[in-house]
């Protein structure tokens, strides 16, 4: 092959995959960042205006359930908010919280009503207008008893976050 053939294959198959690999990146995966210890932010933008997001988010026990580690998700309303009760598996045995989900201006907050193991749970689900879509933004705080590892925590918490992220990207 001729150099100017050589290099215009090149860089013709640069492009393509660029451009594969951005479209991939920006419409599916998220992004998931260990913000400070115990703390995990993560996003991700989905071709959805924001009223069929919130509506699609809207299930507390849904989503929980996207997580590889939830055995069981139940949801029981509470006036505007709703009480999950929520089932994993724990590093020894499986671990349940209750938790009080309740509606924000923009999503949802979660906090920690009981455990027998986290000190702190909460969350909070954000979305906005981006561009023809809109960016879900997912925020997990988390405290437990200094015998938790946590390089284990977060290694588990980061995987679950990305897998529940990924789920919620692949609804659109």
């Amino acid at each position: 092959m001729k150099p100017a053939a050589l290099l215009l294959t090149l860089v013709r198959t640069a492009v393509l995959v660029t451009a594969v690999g951005f479209g991939v990146a920006h419409a599916a995966e998220p992004t998931v960042t260990l913000a400070s210890p115990g703390h995990i932010d993560a996003s991700v933008w989905v071709d959805a205006a924001p009223r069929d997001v919130l509506a699609a988010l809207s299930d507390g026990a849904l989503l929980a359930s996207l997580a590889p580690d939830v055995i069981d998700a139940q949801a029981q309303a509470d006036g505007a908010c709703v009480g999950l009760s929520v089932t994993s598996r724990g590093l020894l045995s499986p671990v349940t919280l209750r938790t009080r989900r309740c509606p924000t201006a923009s999503g949802w907050q979660e906090t920690l009503v009981t455990s027998g193991v986290f000190e702190r749970f909460d969350t909070a689900w954000t979305v906005s207008p981006e561009g023809t879509g809109s960016r879900v933004d997912y925020r997990v705080a988390v405290e437990v008893p200094a015998w938790v590892p946590m390089s284990v925590l977060h290694s588990r918490l980061t995987a679950s976050v990305t897998a529940t992220m990924r789920a919620v990207s692949a609804w659109w």
